[in-house]
């Protein structure tokens, strides 16, 4: 995880890396912090449509309806 943290911190702007790191939380039910890093995926890359299906599952894990369905 370390290395990810690195990655985004050597490219804030880089929807990837984000979206790697936030999928490496949701898989560690860590779905706050999960939701954060997708969240600024999908503000780099609103196309990124990996990272939209990541985020409205994470929604859906904290019981946030309205969001996941956004998603």
């Amino acid at each position: 995880m370390l290395a990810l943290e690195a990655a985004v911190q050597a490219n804030p702007e880089d929807s990837v890396a984000w979206q790697t790191l936030g999928q490496t939380h949701a898989d560690s039910d860590e779905d706050g912090r999960a939701i954060a890093c997708l969240r600024r995926a999908v503000s780099s890359d609103p196309h990124n449509l990996d990272a939209l299906l990541a985020l409205g599952v994470s929604y859906t894990n904290e019981l946030d309806q309205s969001r996941a369905l956004q998603h």
